[in-house]
């Protein structure tokens, strides 16, 4: 097990050049070991500084093998199942500080939903972001809410990115103006909206070239068959990826749709700007099967409604919109997405008793906040077991993982790893430790 975990940090180190790997006894070294407080075998540090600057996290691994591969326990046993997520999230957070992300709240998000009309609440089910908030804590971001009285004024200065989550109350004029305000400075913006909500973009609609398509998307070929009736139309699957940098890994893996929920559709329009126009690119789109269900009876017929007849036909679920550049800094960046369910918990049986919860929408999130954040260098997939039933070989994990931290400069030790080689093989007195 040793080994594996020294070739999963090798391949790092052979693809960036930039880090130092080192196994210590910490019996035998016990200054080093009272340094970063390690007390038990197992130990991976992740440093990067030096002195008062330094920065420093621990990984615990059992020394068990049997334990370490074991699903579902707590503790150090299981790690390795998820020693991807864990080194990645711990890389955030050596190479920058901590960043903040603004939750729009009291209009009904599912991240607030006791804000939600009562007369309302029979259509829109509560929805939790449990593993949302999780990753944006992984990714080395503090959330924080938005609030009316917040944006009576303006986005905080501090704010990375602002998020709004399929808001079922719409946001007042006087709001959109300050998200706004906050994308002429060149902010970031992540919005997922609910046909079945208030799927209203306001005044950014204009700005950013797209709004909601009249209807609920259905298709009745692309879909998650569960109950042999027109209820499975409802669970639309796709793997019609861009290939945009927020998303890397889905474009990748498009063996591998996700479901989209009693989602929408975004439609695109003119844009309505002053000077340069932004730029907009369709990231995730339906099958060529899907519709957009005018009369909502679950089934194709080509109903009219207002004018419009049912059709067939690849719609956007997702778009990139980038805005002119501000002098020498980046413009405005915005994710805008048809289903907010991409992004709440999902729970699924694996058939044997065993439910696990996720994200319909796979490794979006980590390659959406990380382009919106200027972090492209960082895309990829993480792998987690935990995540999904997907296996890897050993060189498509290590190919994995050295895409998502390309470019990282920091310390790796090896602090007793499994408290064999180090026993078997004392530190040269030649050896020095190095930092970047």
């Amino acid at each position: 097990m040793k080994e594996q975990v020294k070739t999963y940090f090798e391949a790092l180190k052979s693809a960036t050049g930039k880090v130092e790997l080192a196994s210590h006894d910490r019996m035998a070294e016990t200054s080093l070991a009272t340094r970063y407080k390690i007390g038990k075998d197992g130990i991976i540090v992740i440093a990067r500084g030096e002195g008062d600057k330094e920065k420093f996290y621990t990984i615990e691994l059992d020394t068990d093998i049997d334990k370490m591969r074991r699903g579902g326990s707590s503790g150090a046993s299981g790690k390795l199942r998820n020693l991807d997520r864990e080194v990645n999230s711990i890389l955030m957070k050596v190479v920058r500080e901590k960043r903040k992300a603004y939750l729009t709240a009291g209009h009904g998000e599912i991240t607030s939903y006791g804000t939600v009309p009562l007369e309302m609440k029979g259509k829109i089910p509560e929805r939790f972001t449990t593993i949302f908030k999780r990753r944006l804590g992984d990714l080395n971001y503090e959330l924080k809410d938005l609030s009316l009285m917040d944006l009576a004024g303006d986005v905080p200065d501090d704010a990375t990115m602002v998020v709004i989550l399929a808001p079922s109350v719409p946001l007042q004029q006087v709001e959109w103006d300050a998200i706004g305000r906050y994308l002429d400075k060149g902010g970031h913006l992540l919005i997922a909206l609910e046909p079945n909500a208030s799927p209203s973009m306001g005044s950014l609609e204009n700005r950013l070239g797209l709004r909601m398509a009249q209807g609920n998307l259905r298709d009745d070929k692309a879909n998650m068959r569960q109950r042999g009736t027109r209820a499975d139309n409802l669970v639309v699957l796709t793997n019609q990826f861009s290939a945009h940098a927020s998303t890397t890994a889905l474009s990748r893996e498009t063996r591998n749709p996700f479901f989209l929920i009693d989602a929408g559709a975004l439609e695109e329009i003119p844009f309505a700007v002053k000077g340069e126009v932004p730029k907009r690119t369709i990231t995730i789109r339906s099958m060529e099967s899907a519709w957009l269900d005018l009369n909502d009876n679950l089934a194709f017929d080509g109903a009219a409604e207002a004018g419009k007849a049912e059709k067939r036909q690849r719609w956007n679920i997702g778009a990139a919109v980038e805005g002119p550049k501000l002098g020498d800094k980046d413009g405005f960046r915005a994710l805008v997405f048809s289903d907010v369910d991409l992004f709440n918990d999902i729970r699924l049986s694996d058939g044997m008793g065993r439910v696990m919860s996720m994200m319909a929408s796979g490794p979006l999130l980590e390659d959406a906040v990380r382009w919106l954040g200027g972090e492209e260098k960082f895309v990829g997939e993480v792998v987690s077991e935990d995540d999904k039933p997907v296996q890897h070989t050993k060189n498509q994990d290590t190919v994995w993982f050295t895409i998502t931290i390309i470019g990282v400069p920091l310390l790796v030790l090896g602090l007793g790893l499994f408290g064999t080689l180090g026993r078997r093989k004392r530190k040269m007195p030649n050896q020095e430790e190095v930092t970047p």
